[in-house]
């Protein structure tokens, strides 16, 4: 009781460090990356749960800069297997989104108005890191999807790393600026790509219904190509 109060009013002075001296608090937010590595030796599934909880402000002030160190932390933390360190990182990683969605997608004031050579230059950047970042996701998602839980929605399954990661992903996929990114590096509209995707997984499940695992590798290919070229019949 006496560490979680502890725990609590430590938060409290960061938060009151960030509101009163926002400039200080950023100049030396990189401390941070000293203790990231400590994480590994808490011992208390409670305190990882603070600890990941305690860095949203840091990831506030660092995402833009460090967004690479902080996500493999976040993918890193998130396939703990409590639940509510997973809960609590995932939380803290939402700054990693309002980074990337800022970047990829800069507001401005005008329509015609040009965005700056800086402006052009961290939107290029953010679109890499943002289909970096959710094709990372979607290989763990593959990695833990046991298709053991046969919920419809993501928010009616079973706590799980693979929740928690379907979670993470559809706050990334759902936004304007993942839509934008997508039309910007692929040549065929958004929606097509959601049907081709829809019709993929549809083949893939068939495949593993009928326990044709061993003729996936070689057929699967083939198939996908298949798929696509209906959708464009289709369309």
């Amino acid at each position: 009781m006496a560490r979680e109060k502890n725990t609590k009013r430590r938060k409290k002075d960061i938060e009151k460090l960030w509101n009163h001296r926002t400039e200080t608090f950023k100049s030396n937010a990189k401390i941070v990356f000293e203790f990231l590595p400590t994480f590994d030796q808490i011992e208390k599934v409670a305190n990882k749960e603070a600890f990941a909880s305690g860095l949203s402000l840091f990831f506030l002030a660092l995402a833009d800069d460090y967004f690479e160190k902080l996500k493999d932390f976040t993918l890193k933390v998130i396939q703990h297997p409590d639940g509510h360190v997973r809960e609590a990182v995932r939380k803290t990683a939402d700054w990693l989104f309002c980074s990337l969605t800022s970047r990829a997608d800069p507001f401005v004031h005008s329509k015609s108005k040009n965005l700056s050579e800086a402006q052009k230059f961290e939107q290029i950047k953010a679109r890499k890191q943002y289909l970096g970042y959710v094709k990372e996701i979607e290989t763990l998602i593959e990695k833990y999807d046991t298709k053991e839980d046969e919920a419809e929605y993501v928010n009616e399954m079973k706590p799980s790393i693979n929740k928690s990661l379907q979670q993470l992903w559809g706050r990334l996929t759902e936004s304007r600026a993942y839509r934008k990114t997508l039309e910007a590096t692929n040549p065929i509209p958004y929606e097509i790509f959601l049907k081709r995707k829809e019709i993929e997984q549809e083949i893939t499940d068939m495949l593993r219904k009928t326990k044709v695992i061993l003729i996936l590798k070689m057929s699967k290919a083939r198939y996908l190509t298949k798929a696509r070229v209906m959708i464009c019949r289709e369309l």
